[in-house]
């Protein structure tokens, strides 16, 4: 019986080094991708707590919600703009 021999490839994550442009195309760097995250569970809870509170009249809440959404979107699109320019490498 032959032996067969696999090879596998392996997908390695590094740390980025290069420099960070405003971009879409390129990939995010990790820290703008988790600031969003903690920002949007952070916005979500606190709607929750809004939402299920007595303390502040509706018509508020409402808006409080609307502002926290908004800036939802606006740290998501800041977050998906950066990139990192990969260095020019001369070979």
């Amino acid at each position: 019986m032959a032996e067969e021999t696999k090879s596998v490839e392996v997908e390695t994550t590094q740390q980025a080094k290069g420099k960070l442009v405003m971009s879409v195309t390129l990939p995010s760097p990790m820290w703008a991708t988790w600031v969003f995250r903690i920002q949007f569970f952070a916005n979500k809870a606190i709607m929750v707590f809004l939402s299920g509170t007595n303390t502040i009249s509706p018509d508020h809440i409402k808006q409080y919600i609307l502002i926290l959404t908004c800036i939802d979107v606006f740290v998501w699109g800041l977050a998906k703009s950066l990139g990192i320019k990969p260095p020019e490498t001369n070979d």
